[in-house]
């Protein structure tokens, strides 16, 4: 069994009792086989280097060390200062009769793009590992070797939206569906009036549904 198929998924989520936000993101996993590899590129020259590894030999290490990377880095969680849900739509047919014309539900749900703003952390880690996951979608087959099969196995990841109310409780969970990045909107900085840094970022995905997997802990 794989590394990654062993992941036991913490279902509890520890907030400040302080803590503002009211609305949570949190990624089952994030794909760090490719986000990350900037930070193994020395470890693999250091390997070759000493212990003289064939390129295959460094590119097994380099595979079972990302896989590790993203055991470590399951249930990700980003805290949303605001986020538009998607539109809805269910598909219906149009059956024209001699007095009126019927609409017959189908029962095909088909979902908007969801767009949210992400707060940043001050290592810009979450910039970094978003914007990464966007040169991953622009040639998979030529950065990592993968097939469209394999990329869509590594970085579409499911996630859930968790709404607080004002006590910091929570009310809703949403689950949804293979989740991946598709644009970073403009990202002002202003040295002169400093202030958190907001990442509008925006989603596809394939579909979702109500969940109650998490359980918020205040501390």
């Amino acid at each position: 069994m794989a590394l990654c198929d062993q992941i036991v998924f913490n279902t509890e989520i520890a907030i400040n009792e302080s803590h503002a936000n009211k609305y949570l993101l949190v990624l089952d996993s994030i794909p760090t086989s490719y986000l990350l590899s900037k930070f193994t590129d020395e470890y693999l020259v250091g390997l070759q280097l000493k212990f003289g590894k064939t390129s295959a030999e460094l590119e097994k290490i380099r595979q079972e060390v990302f896989v590790e990377k993203n055991k470590d880095l399951s249930n990700f969680l980003l805290y949303v200062q605001n986020v538009d849900l998607p539109e809805m739509n269910v598909e219906y047919a149009t059956i024209p009769t001699q007095m009126v014309t019927m609409k017959h539900v189908m029962g095909k749900l088909e979902f908007g793009d969801i767009s949210m703003n992400i707060m940043n952390d001050e290592d810009w880690f979450i910039y970094r590992f978003i914007y990464y996951w966007l040169l991953a979608a622009h040639n998979p087959e030529e950065h990592m070797k993968y097939k469209e099969h394999d990329y869509y196995k590594k970085f579409y990841v499911n996630g859930h939206l968790i709404i607080l109310n004002n006590h910091q409780e929570k009310v809703f969970e949403l689950e949804i569906k293979d989740l991946h990045p598709v644009s970073i909107g403009q990202v002002p900085l202003k040295e002169s009036e400093p202030e958190k840094i907001i990442l509008p970022v925006t989603w596809v995905h394939a579909g979702i549904v109500p969940s109650d997997r998490y359980v918020i802990k205040k501390v």
